[in-house]
């Protein structure tokens, strides 16, 4: 077993634990306790150091029970790594024969939209990728980033009683900061059965530090209290699957009415930036295929689909 997974899992009790201990415990010297503490604290996990009593967790995240995760879970093959470069590539090399849940703790090089890095200290967050196999859909794949999004605020919703929202096309925010975030990736023919590989990062017990942006939260700081993340992932994970049964039939015209609801940005002036062109108009939420519908000066409507798009508020 990975030795940063079984001292995260000793220390997430909350008590002080001596170095004298643990080192007996792990049958390691005290310098390679040392080391793993400090391994730990490069990965996010903030500890406390107190001399005569040794090291403490008081973050109250606790390591994800796959155990109960696989009982609820049947019919989903689970894939669960300690440590994972990004649970987007391991799904690249899986072949479920349905749907797959590939699930990690800590990743070494998650990312985002647009090539950006997503990042979440070990054992605070949820980092996920859905892989759905031989996924067919007549409506075809339009709109399903915010299908996901609308899964994720219900899931949210239902299981924490927060009102969070979406902003198009891919984000999860609460009162205007970033909660989390999808990325989705195809493999195989987008005109037929395809393999969906759905990633999903939200900061649920910890929220990140990005030096080149500060609106982003996490469920922890919105709610005042440690989230269990297992119970919160078997939400999200269920519901996604309602939700792709849905739009597999019927397309996104049943989640436009819910999703405008949601939408965060609906009514305000916004900017959307497609690479060297800046567009600037007001939101109206989206229309039956998921895009974004602009009201620019003149009552000129402008639909803005997907792809390497960025959306912001004017005027905040």
């Amino acid at each position: 077993m990975n030795q940063d997974y079984r001292l995260f899992e000793l220390l997430s009790d909350g008590e002080f634990h001596s170095g004298e201990l643990i080192a007996k415990e792990f049958g390691v010297s005290r310098s390679r306790v040392w080391a793993l503490i400090n391994s730990l604290e490069k990965k996010g996990v903030q500890i406390s150091r107190v001399r005569g009593r040794g090291y403490r967790y008081g973050g109250g995240s606790k390591l994800i029970d796959t155990d109960y995760l696989r009982q609820a879970l049947a019919g989903i093959d689970l894939h669960y790594s300690v440590e994972l470069e990004s649970t987007n590539e391991f799904a690249r090399t899986i072949k479920p024969k349905q749907c797959a849940l590939v699930l990690t703790e800590y990743q070494t090089s998650g990312k985002g939209r647009r090539g950006r890095q997503w990042s979440s200290g070990f054992g605070q967050n949820l980092m996920f990728t859905m892989k759905v196999n031989e996924y067919d859909s007549v409506h075809g794949l339009e709109g399903l980033s915010l299908v996901v999004g609308h899964s994720i605020v219900t899931a949210v919703d239902n299981a924490l009683g927060l009102n969070v929202q979406v902003k198009w096309p891919n984000d999860i925010l609460y009162k205007d900061n970033k909660i989390a975030g999808v990325l989705i990736e195809i493999q195989g023919d987008l005109t037929g059965a395809c393999n969906l590989m759905i990633g999903v990062g939200l900061n649920v017990n910890d929220e990140p530090e990005l030096v080149d942006r500060k609106d982003v939260t996490s469920l922890k700081g919105a709610k005042n209290k440690t989230i269990n993340r297992t119970g919160l992932l078997l939400n999200i994970v269920k519901q996604i699957e309602i939700d792709l049964a849905r739009f597999q039939a019927s397309g996104f015209t049943v989640f436009k009415d819910s999703w405008n609801a949601f939408d965060a940005y609906r009514g305000q002036e916004v900017m959307v930036t497609q690479g060297d062109r800046k567009i600037v108009g007001v939101s109206k939420g989206v229309n039956d295929k998921g895009a974004l519908i602009l009201v620019l000066e003149g009552s000129e409507e402008l639909l803005v689909h997907g792809g390497e798009v960025s959306l912001r508020k004017l005027n905040v």
